[in-house]
């Protein structure tokens, strides 16, 4: 009779369990940080402490990606990823709002896929930001915001993506910059 010894799989089996356990538990705390602090941009609050939370907790996340014991894939899956993305939406819209200039992928210390895909995101949220500002009648802002956008938009039809997350956002960026562009039209109509 033949037989076979898996005891030594199970063992990888658990290995590569514990440690999606961890990413997956950090990931969400990445992701609670990452909306908190856009939120908080979003208001107008003072972000230094959270953008110091954020920045340490993904460090953390990045910790673990990095000790996953020969389970290289836990940093592809899908909890890594969208904290990684959500890390990267909230770092590039603060340095949109604030700085007026954007970090990198290598800057920001994540791959180029999750840097594209939170950049992606990123034009939800100044879709959000142009039409507060179209409230607070701030005009100048919303056209800087629907270039910007177009631009991002623009950027990213120059790239061949074979990935479906990508063209998915990508997509979504289309209806960004199309419902930026009914705000500056419904303005002009309006005449302000």
């Amino acid at each position: 009779m033949i037989r076979i010894k898996l005891a030594t799989y199970r063992k990888a089996i658990m290995s590569y369990d514990e440690y999606r356990e961890k990413v997956i538990k950090q990931s969400r705390v990445v992701l609670r940080c990452a909306k908190r602090f856009i939120y908080a941009v979003h208001r107008g609050e003072t972000t230094a402490k959270l953008h110091t939370e954020l920045a340490s907790e993904f460090k953390k996340l990045n910790a673990i990606g990095a000790k996953t014991d020969g389970h290289a894939n836990l940093v592809r899956e899908g909890a890594y990823s969208e904290a990684a993305q959500e890390y990267v939406e909230a770092c590039v819209y603060h340095d949109y709002v604030k700085k007026k200039t954007i970090r990198t992928a290598k800057q920001l210390g994540v791959t180029v896929e999750n840097y594209l895909l939170g950049v992606c995101d990123v034009s939800g949220e100044l879709v959000r930001k142009a039409v507060n500002a179209v409230i607070n009648d701030n005009i100048s802002e919303t056209l800087e915001i629907e270039k910007f956008v177009d631009d991002m938009y623009a950027q990213m039809l120059t790239f061949n993506f074979r990935n479906g997350h990508l063209r998915k956002k990508v997509d979504g960026m289309k209806y960004a910059v199309r419902k930026l562009q009914d705000v500056i039209y419904d303005i002009k109509i309006k005449g302000k």
